[in-house]
Order: structure tokens, then C-alpha cells, then sequence
């Protein structure tokens, strides 16, 4: 996908390169809305973690999800080096993002907790690719929905309406709100 239509913001939160060769699969943005609900209504939808970070400002920076790869999705751009990952981008998680002594509180739901952490002071990134999130417009968002493993290529219906439908900004919110639970801000 080209950058054409990816919000590229100059404030970024700082990082180093991590080596990780995980990959995002083609379920991620699903997996990822998936999560959203989870953090938005509090039931159970089939992740196994999902869990927030966030600065020393309970700004949060990713929505990290657990199923077969454990990858996060940013929610505010990321410095690394010169480069800047624009916010949307799917990153392998690094464990040294879930350090115990982060932790800032839990969510206990009926199947499943929601933990926030505080981003340790340096923090190592390992992108995948950018999630249909990264791109303002909906067309742009919709391209994600291309079926190429059916034997008849095409759209993913239900997948072209929930691109369509849900922005970087729900993500952002689900985050926060949660945030607020935990902290009770």
C-alpha cells in the first residue's frame, strides 16, 4: 500500500529498532477490531490478552493483542531513529514492554482481565506494516478488505463494512476509556 493518504504527524514517541521476524497476518485488522470490542464492552470475543500501554501521561501509545502473534497496533506515531512509523502501524510486541513493574492497574471482566502498562523509558519496535487504520480515508481503508485467498478474489463484505465503519479514533477512545476505568481518572 503507498503512503498516499497516511497521516504522518511530527510529535512521535521514541523507540529503538527491535529484531523481531514475527509477521502480521491478513486477520490482523479483524483480530484488532475484535480487540476494540473486547476493551469497548468488556465481553469476551475470543483474544486471549488484550492489554493497553500507555505514557507517563496515560496518553495510550498501543492496543497489543494476543492469538497466534502477539503484535500491537500504535496509536500515536513512533520515532525510530529518522524514521517515524505513522500511528496505525502493526508491530511485533516486545516483552520488554510488559515489564511487572509497569503494570498500572487491571480491568477484571467475566472472562478475561484487560492490564495497562506504562512504556518503560526505552522501548524497542519491531514494524510489520501499517493496518488499514493508518489511512484517513475509508476507500483507502477499504482496499484491506480484498479477498486474495478465496478461489473467486474479491471483497470480504463483512470485512469492507467494518473497515469502512471504524476508524483510528475508535481505537484511540476504546483506549482511553478503559484507561480511565483502570485509573480511575
Amino acid at each position: 500500500m503507498p503512503l498516499c493518504g497516511v497521516e504522518i504527524e511530527t510529535h512521535a514517541i521514541d523507540a529503538i529498532m527491535g529484531s523481531n521476524d514475527d509477521e502480521a497476518c491478513s486477520l490482523a485488522e479483524q483480530l484488532f477490531d475484535e480487540s476494540r470490542l473486547q476493551l469497548t464492552d468488556k465481553r469476551y470475543l475470543g483474544q486471549s490478552k488484550v492489554s493497553i500501554y500507555h505514557d507517563e501521561n496515560h496518553l495510550p501509545i498501543f492496543i497489543r493483542k494476543s492469538s497466534e502473534n502477539t503484535t500491537a497496533l500504535s496509536l500515536q506515531p513512533i520515532r525510530v531513529g529518522a524514521l517515524v512509523l505513522p500511528s496505525g502501524t502493526i508491530v511485533a510486541s516486545d516483552n520488554s514492554m510488559e515489564i511487572p513493574n509497569n503494570l498500572t492497574g487491571t480491568v477484571h471482566c467475566e472472562r478475561f482481565e484487560i492490564p495497562s502498562y506504562e512504556l518503560p523509558m526505552t522501548m524497542s519496535v519491531s514494524p510489520l506494516r501499517l493496518s488499514a487504520w493508518a489511512y484517513r480515508s475509508r476507500i483507502d481503508r477499504q482496499k484491506f478488505a480484498v479477498d486474495v485467498h478465496s478461489t473467486r478474489q474479491g471483497y470480504n463484505i463483512q470485512k469492507l463494512f467494518m473497515l469502512g465503519n471504524v476508524t483510528l479514533e475508535d481505537f484511540r477512545d476504546a483506549a482511553e476509556n478503559t484507561l480511565n476505568t483502570i485509573l480511575q481518572i
